[in-house]
């Protein structure tokens, strides 16, 4: 028989009371669910920067780079 996503922990619910009528019933994953999908934060990091490069060149790299590290 086939489990749900409920059963296998990888979401949770939490009933909140409605303004009107029946109470709302809110979904979200839980970190057991992280492993359904793929890390690729690394990936899209390079990509954004070799697509910073390519769009406003190495100056324009080293302008964000800049401001990111006067607005941290």
């Amino acid at each position: 028989m086939k489990k749900g996503l409920e059963d296998d922990g990888d979401v949770i619910f939490e009933d909140k009371k409605a303004a009107r009528g029946r109470q709302t019933r809110f979904w979200s994953l839980t970190a057991k669910s992280n492993r359904h999908f793929s890390d690729r934060h690394e990936e899209l990091s390079v990509q954004l920067i070799d697509s910073a490069i390519t769009v406003f060149g190495d100056s324009g790299l080293e302008k964000l780079i800049l401001h990111r590290e006067q607005v941290s």
